[in-house]
C-alpha cells in the first residue's frame, strides 16, 4: 500500500538536519524524498522509527548517500508515511 504526504516543505526553510531531527523526536516512519533544480535525480532517506536506516543519491547508497544529500541547500522534501521494507544498512541515529 502506498503511503501519503505526511507533510512537505522547502530545504532552504527546514534543511535537512533539522527535518531529520523532527523525524527523531516524532519517530516518524517513511521515506523522505528529495528534489533539486540542480539535479534530475531524487534523494531518498529510508526512515523507521525516527532514525535513518537507509539513503539513495543517485549511484550512492547507505550512509555515503545520505552524507551526500547533506549538501543539498535548495531543494524540495516530501516526507511519505509507509511502512519500510529495505535493507537496514545505516545503524548511527
Amino acid at each position: 500500500m502506498a503511503g501519503s504526504v505526511a507533510f512537505a516543505g522547502n530545504l532552504s526553510f527546514l534543511n535537512l538536519g533539522e527535518l531529520l531531527q523532527l523525524l527523531g523526536t516524532s519517530s516518524g516512519t517513511g521515506v523522505v524524498q528529495i528534489s533539486s533544480d540542480y539535479t534530475s535525480q531524487l534523494g531518498f532517506i529510508y526512515i523507521d522509527n525516527g532514525n535513518p536506516i537507509n539513503a539513495a543519491n543517485g549511484s550512492k547508497t547507505g550512509i555515503d548517500a545520505l552524507f551526500s544529500l547533506f549538501g543539498w541547500k535548495d531543494g524540495q522534501f516530501e516526507f511519505i508515511q509507509e511502512d519500510i521494507s529495505c535493507e537496514k544498512v545505516i545503524s548511527k541515529s
